[in-house]
C-alpha cells in the first residue's frame, strides 16, 4: 500500500471536513445572498485557510509541469478565486437547495450568531490548522503503518472527561459528520488501492473510531459541554435536521468534487507556457505602440 498516498489524501480531506460540515448553505439572488452571509458567519476563517492549503497543494502540480515555483503559486491563487471558489458555491447552494428553504437558512444564519455556533466555528478553525492537523496525523500514522503490515494497532489514549466524549459523540453524530466521515474514510481507503479487503476493512475501522477522538481534543476546553448541548438541540430541530442530511450529503462528495476541480486546474494550466508567451508579446506590443 502505498501509505504517503494515502496520508495525504486525508491531508486533502481535512482541509473540508470541518469547514463543511459547520457551514450551512429561495428569487435565486435572496438565496445567493443569505449564502454567502452564512458562509462568512459560520466559516469565514476556514475559507481563508483553505485558499491558502487548496494553493499549497495545487502549485506544486504546476512546478512539476516545469512551471517557477512563484508564478506557479500566483496562478493557483487566481484558480482559486475565479474557478475553484466560484465552482464550489455554486456546488453548495445547488446541493442546499434540494431541501433546504429560505426560512431554513434564517434559521441557520440565528445559529450562527449564537455564542456556541462562533465556538463551533472557531473550533473548525483550530482543526484546520495545519500544526493541530500535524499533530493529528503524528498519533495516527503510527498505526496506519502497522495496519499496512498488516500488525495490530495501538489504541489512541485520552484524558478527555466521559461526560465530554458523551455529549462529543452525540453532537458527531446528530450533525450528520460520523455517517459522512465514516464513508469518506472507505473513498480514501478505496483510492489507496489496497489488494487487502480486510486490511482495508481494518483501515476504515481504525479512522472511524479514531477521527472524531481527534476532533475533539482539538476543542477541548474551548467548547465546554454545555456549548456542544446548545449545538445538539440546534439539530434536533426541523431546520438542524435539514442541515444535518445536506451537509452528510456534502461531505459523502466532497472528494469527488475536490478531485474534479484538480483536474481542471491540470487542464486549465496545461498551455501555461504559452499563454505566458502570449501575455508578454502583448506588453511588448502595447509598449512599442504607445507614443
Amino acid at each position: 500500500m502505498n501509505c504517503k498516498f494515502f496520508v495525504r489524501g486525508l491531508i486533502l480531506v481535512s482541509i473540508f471536513l470541518a469547514s463543511s460540515v459547520m457551514s450551512c448553505l429561495a428569487d435565486d439572488s435572496t438565496y445567493r445572498e443569505l449564502l454567502l452571509e452564512l458562509i462568512q458567519k459560520g466559516d469565514s476563517r476556514n475559507f481563508l485557510q483553505k485558499k491558502e492549503k487548496i494553493v499549497s497543494l495545487y502549485a506544486p502540480l504546476l512546478v512539476s509541469m516545469g512551471c517557477p515555483e512563484e508564478l506557479a503559486t500566483q496562478r493557483s491563487n487566481k484558480f482559486y478565486d475565479e474557478v475553484f471558489y466560484v465552482d464550489m458555491v455554486n456546488w453548495l447552494e445547488s446541493v442546499y437547495k434540494q431541501s433546504v428553504t429560505e426560512q431554513d437558512l434564517r434559521a441557520g444564519i440565528a445559529f450562527f450568531s449564537s455564542p456556541a455556533a462562533s465556538l463551533a466555528t472557531e473550533h473548525s478553525a483550530v482543526y484546520n490548522d495545519d500544526k493541530v492537523q500535524a499533530q493529528s496525523l503524528s498519533k495516527i500514522t503510527p498505526d496506519i503503518l502497522k495496519i499496512a503490515v498488516g500488525e495490530k494497532p495501538g489504541k489512541i489514549s485520552t484524558s478527555l472527561p466521559k461526560s465530554y466524549q458523551k455529549i462529543f459523540r452525540e453532537y458527531y453524530k446528530l450533525s450528520g459528520q460520523k455517517e459522512s466521515v465514516s464513508v469518506l474514510m472507505k473513498q480514501i481507503v478505496s483510492m489507496a488501492s489496497i489488494d487487502d479487503e480486510k486490511m482495508s476493512e481494518n483501515l476504515v475501522k481504525y479512522l472511524d473510531e479514531n477521527m472524531q477522538l481527534l476532533m475533539m481534543e482539538s476543542g477541548y476546553p474551548t467548547m465546554t459541554e454545555t456549548d456542544l448541548k446548545v449545538l445538539s438541540d440546534f439539530f434536533k430541530t426541523e431546520a438542524g435536521k435539514k442541515f444535518s442530511k445536506t451537509n452528510s450529503e456534502i461531505l459523502r462528495n466532497v472528494m469527488k468534487f475536490s478531485m474534479s476541480e484538480v483536474l481542471k486546474f491540470q487542464l486549465a494550466q496545461k498551455n501555461w507556457r504559452e499563454e505566458e508567451t502570449s501575455k508578454t508579446d502583448s506588453t511588448a506590443t502595447l509598449k512599442e505602440t504607445e507614443p
